[in-house]
């Protein structure tokens, strides 16, 4: 844990720095407060902090004077100031003493403070390690070698020939020769929604290190390194092979190995991405990025589990997908014809939409689920359910050869919805036709028993009868379908789409709406929202 002094004019104690940054999130501790320059140098010689927060403008000493006398004796404290907006002639000059950076009091955030503070952090944490493989005194191997190789190719923290020393220092199973990045994502046979707690989460996550470890150390190549998410890179060397196609091939045969591993023992699917090859450490960046970008396109490949980078048959097998996707919809029955269309003219653009960002996919298939739900003139609320609960369920697919599944069960859903629709009697059909057409006015029972002449109780007791719900609640079922029409599809206020559907007090549209969907409107807004652009008008590519 790194210490921290604070140094602030007792006027500006009050911005309350120390409380409003979480230090121990941080892997911090505040040491010491000082009030004035002079104080803060007595308490940096006793205590040497690893960081020092200071104000410029400050009594018996100011910030500048305390940054000066510390640099006399220092040079590699970190050092950032507070100050305000107009204090900025100031600045550079404490730049030229040498801080690394500042803190605008009461104008950022409490997250753009502390970006600041992580982003010192790390560089106190690389130092570190630095020092700690120099010296060869290495405690944690596995957190050093993930944290410098980390470092060097996500957050480039050190050079070429800085990182080459690091590797033979600690002894990595990883030459400059031959070099080839997997991203490995592994996907759990749990509910998306059953999460792992922070502990049980870091179990698995060292179980998992353990066992590849172990397998990469009886190979004598490869180091892993947990990336985030349930991501992993796995970094090999294949330079003592000699043809490409050996090489290719035992790599292959160390990921075959790894995927059995993880379903023997932690039941689990991997799929890989895989870079090219190439031949210096610093051309890790970009096999890097080659691996990451060939993980993406597990989402739109279905069930293959190693994805090379720049292989040219990716995108047959993503359009082999899609083609069986529009066999399937050809072949479901009773279909509306010119929502079958639809879909196929979406289908065509879902051929250019390989390696898209994953939400746009998603949206596509949403905007198709709620298109019929919109447009139904079906009795009841069936529709609206059926979309509701098919939308949901295409947000937590993690590939595209699932969503499609989802999607043609709905198809299949709907068409035994529509199926299911009541036969009903005159009196009932002309009422439904009525409130449909009429929704948006102030409509009372009796005007409606009026239109279809006859009393209000008899038509209560047909309606109540056939449809199994209230004239009124009707009335109120079809004006929140058509709310949840004006919410996905437009930027109107609640308030206005409230009138527009016939409610006069937005309050109660508010109570009515979550009485009939369970959320307020705003909150199903933000659950299912579709893209408001069109995106059968956007050029995917």
């Amino acid at each position: 844990m790194f210490t921290v002094l604070i140094v602030e004019d007792e006027m500006l104690v009050s911005i309350g720095l120390r409380n409003m940054i979480d230090w121990e999130k941080m892997d911090m501790k505040v040491i010491a407060e000082a009030q004035n320059g002079e104080a803060a140098f007595e308490i940096y010689q006793k205590e040497k902090p690893d960081l020092i927060l200071t104000d410029i403008k400050m009594p018996v000493m100011d910030g500048l004077q305390l940054i000066s006398r510390i640099r006399e004796k220092d040079k590699k404290t970190i050092i950032i100031i507070l100050t305000c907006y107009q204090e900025f002639d100031m600045v550079h000059q404490a730049l030229k003493l040498g801080i690394s950076d500042y803190i605008l009091k009461l104008r950022m955030s409490t997250d753009d403070m502390e970006s600041v503070i992580k982003k010192v952090h790390d560089e106190l944490a690389s130092e570190n390690i630095t020092r700690l493989v120099n010296n060869g005194m290495v405690v944690n191997a596995r957190f050093i070698k993930e944290k410098i190789i980390k470092d060097y190719i996500i957050n480039q923290a050190y050079s070429d020939a800085e990182f080459e020393k690091m590797i033979c220092g600690m002894q990595m199973r990883l030459k400059s020769s031959g070099l080839i990045l997997c991203m490995m994502k592994v996907s759990s046979n749990r509910n998306s929604h059953d999460k792992l707690d922070a502990k049980h989460e870091n179990t698995l996550r060292e179980t998992i290190l353990n066992l590849i470890d172990e397998l990469l150390d009886k190979y004598k190549r490869g180091e892993i390194v947990y990336e985030k998410d349930q991501q992993y890179m796995i970094l090999f060397s294949f330079g003592d092979v000699a043809g490409e196609n050996d090489a290719q091939t035992m790599l292959y045969e160390i990921l075959d190995r790894i995927s059995i591993i993880m379903k023997t023992y932690i039941n689990s699917q991997v799929t890989f991405g895989i870079s090219t090859r190439c031949n210096h450490y610093s051309a890790l960046k970009d096999l890097y990025y080659e691996a990451a970008m060939a993980l993406k396109q597990s989402y739109f490949m279905g069930d293959v589990r190693c994805i090379r980078y720049a292989d040219n048959s990716n995108k047959s097998v993503y359009l082999s997908l899609i083609e069986k996707f529009r066999g399937h919809v050809t072949g479901i029955p009773d279909m509306n014809n010119e929502y079958r269309k639809e879909i196929m003219e979406g289908i065509s653009l879902l051929e250019e939409m390989f390696c898209v960002p994953e939400e746009e996919v998603q949206e596509l298939f949403i905007q198709w689920i709620h298109r019929p739900a919109a447009n139904s003139n079906a009795f009841g609320n069936d529709r609206s359910n059926i979309a509701l609960e098919y939308a949901g369920r295409i947000r937590t697919c993690t590939t595209l050869i699932e969503i499609m599944g989802v999607f043609e069960q709905y198809l299949l859903d709907i068409n035994e919805s529509q199926a299911n629709v009541r036969l009903v009697g005159r009196e009932v059909s002309e009422t439904v036709r009525f409130i449909k057409d009429n929704y948006f006015m102030d409509i009372s029972l009796q005007q409606v028993a009026d239109q279809v002449e006859i009393s209000a109780n008899y038509l209560c007791s047909l309606f109540k009868k056939d449809l199994h719900i209230s004239v009124m609640d009707y009335v109120n079922r079809v004006r929140i379908d058509k709310a949840k029409e004006l919410l996905l599809n437009t930027h109107l206020k609640t308030y206005q789409i409230a009138q527009k559907v016939g409610f006069a007090d937005e309050s109660y549209f508010s109570r009515i709406f979550k009485k009939i969907t369970g959320y307020r409107p705003n909150e199903f807004k933000k659950q299912n929202a579709v893209v408001v652009e069109d995106l059968f008008d956007k050029n995917k590519v």
